[in-house]
């Protein structure tokens, strides 16, 4: 039982009064709460940072007690960023609520940090829940306000092992080796560093679509410090960088525009060999005589750095079979002319095979290009006369004849003359002796018909007495190979002596007549004479001259003189 009394019964001075003032109440219970109510925040649902640049934050969650909730008090406390100005006191106070009704035990409530008011920092976030016993408990989150972006690395220094390196400080740029400034791949490798003192970093991307309001960004690797390798660039785009920190702040860099890329490889053809347009695709050579080489390179974006022209296979890095082209002209803005010279020392080592160019552009990319087929051909023709002209007495009109060869292909065969011992004194033998008579004819069989000894060597020759120098005729002939490989053979002399076939006269009634001498005379008295003339250039006519004498009985006969037959 308790007994209730009256709050002034202490200053009652009569112990009646005092009596009167006592009331005796029955019996009741006395609840004891001992749990403490429970809270919950299901909206934002961790105690991680939640970042935000200038935004409303909603919470939410459960209240609930197994007796009575009295209220849900909401206390901020605020922690300033190193670089913003702080929140006043009276701003954060104005941030505490307090909330003592529910519906379905259920909780809201908004975090509104937008406006300058409310600077860069961490808010802690208390939410309380107490019950009508005075029990609390509470749930912490904590928000971070962040306004300022990120901001990309602006240092040179890229190696590691630079004591001045720092990874979120490199300024972007492509690792990608580049050729005289260009790269001749579409696939580029960046690197670089951001920093942000606030939020962090929570990702970089890149996009190559520089014209669209809202183009598809793809994600790099890596945050403050950042790459990845970036496929199918063009000549002359831009990789655009966005970074974004925790809290949504995003910074765009365009830096990495202007790229200058060449993918294509250049191109070479000949158009002259040693100052021809014909047979270009093929080209003979002795290795006697430097070969001139004149064509045509091309080049659509970076242009030409050079070309290496080998005459032994695709070994351009041999320089006894490779010579530089040293000069280009232009033809026009991708196509330019060239020349060069493959020296005979070369060509005297080379094998027969294929001449190639290695073109190289400015970029880097090399192309080797076949440019024609080079016979290497030393060996000189063979070629001889026929054995019938060979130290021959000679008339009339003659054929020279002979044969020759050569391992790849005769070009032409030269028959020459001279008179005497001097060596060079040789001339071209035509067949009537002027430059429009006829030549040799032929090459592995060669032959020269026609020939008129009287006038094909230069004067009019009637009879040549082999006894008596400097009058014989002394031929050679040449044989030229097509790489211009030449044979002279053995020198053959000549006799030409117009006499030296007479036409041969025999008597055919007169018999025996090769006894009669000066002094064994020929008797006959038949009136005719009969006989048969033959020569081998044929019978052009007939002088018959008889001369008679008389003599008488003691003398004895002369034969008649020269001059009486003429």
């Amino acid at each position: 039982m308790i007994e209730a009394v009256d709050s002034t019964y202490s200053a009652a001075t009569d112990d009646k009064v005092k009596e009167n003032r006592k009331t005796t109440y029955g019996s009741f219970c006395v609840a004891i709460d001992k749990s403490s109510p429970v809270v919950t925040e299901t909206c934002v649902k961790t105690e991680d940072t939640q970042y935000v640049k200038a935004a409303e934050v909603d919470f939410g969650g459960t209240i609930s007690d197994d007796w009575k909730i009295a209220e849900l008090n909401v206390f901020v406390e605020y922690t300033k960023a190193d670089s913003s100005d702080e929140t006043s006191a009276e701003k954060i106070e104005e941030l505490k609520v307090s909330y003592t009704s529910f519906t379905n035990n259920e909780w809201t409530h908004i975090l509104n940090l937008a406006g300058d008011d409310y600077k860069d920092g961490l808010y802690k976030v208390t939410f309380t829940a107490t019950d009508a016993a005075g029990k609390t408990s509470s749930v912490v989150r904590t928000v971070y306000k962040d306004t300022q972006s990120p901001v990309f690395g602006n240092s040179p220094i890229i190696d590691t092992n630079d004591s001045g390196y720092k990874a979120d400080a490199v300024k972007p740029y492509i690792m990608t080796p580049s050729v005289n400034g260009w790269y001749n791949t579409n696939s580029l490798t960046i690197r670089g560093g951001i920093s942000d003192g606030a939020s962090g970093v929570k990702k970089v991307e890149y996009t190559l679509d520089n014209t669209s309001e809202n183009p598809v960004w793809t994600e790099l690797s890596g945050t403050s410090s950042f790459g990845g390798t970036i496929a199918g660039i063009q000549h002359g785009g831009t990789i655009k960088l966005r970074a974004t920190d925790n809290a949504g702040n995003a910074v765009n860099y365009d830096a990495l525009s202007g790229i200058q890329i060449d993918t294509g490889v250049p191109s070479a053809v000949i158009t002259k060999i040693d100052g021809s347009e014909e047979g270009i695709g093929n080209k003979l050579s002795n290795g006697k005589t430097d070969i001139l080489l004149e064509g045509e390179v091309e080049d659509s974006l970076s242009g030409i750095a050079s070309i290496k022209i080998s005459i032994n296979g695709k070994n351009f890095a041999d320089s006894d079979f490779t010579v530089d082209v040293e000069s280009f002209a232009d033809k026009d803005t991708t196509v330019k002319t060239w020349s060069v010279v493959i020296p005979k020392e070369k060509l005297s080592k080379a094998k027969s095979g294929t001449v190639w160019a290695q073109v190289t552009d400015i970029a880097g990319n090399v192309s080797e290009v076949n440019l024609f087929s080079l016979q290497v051909d030393t060996a000189a023709p063979s070629v001889a006369f026929n054995g019938d002209i060979l130290n021959a007495t000679v008339n009339k009109k003659i054929t020279v004849a002979g044969t020759a060869n050569d391992d790849q292909k005769l070009a032409s065969v030269k028959l020459e003359y001279k008179f005497g011992s001097n060596d060079t004194d040789w001339k071209e033998v035509a067949s009537d002796g002027t430059d429009s008579g006829n030549k040799v004819s032929g090459t592995y069989n060669w032959s020269i018909t026609e020939l008129d000894t009287e006038k094909a060597f230069g004067e009019t020759i009637y009879d040549c007495d082999s006894e008596k120098d400097g009058i014989q005729v002394v031929l050679r002939v040449t044989a030229t190979d097509e790489a211009g490989n030449d044979s002279v053979s053995a020198k053959t002399t000549i006799t030409v002596d117009q006499n030296a076939d007479r036409p041969v006269i025999t008597f055919t009634n007169l018999n025996p007549l090769n006894g009669m001498s000066e002094s064994n005379y020929l008797f006959f008295n038949n009136t005719k004479m009969l006989g048969n003339i033959t020569d081998d250039d044929g019978v052009a006519g007939l002088v018959f001259k008889v001369i008679v004498k008389e003599l008488s009985a003691n003398e004895e006969p002369v034969a008649p003189a020269v001059s009486e037959w003429e």
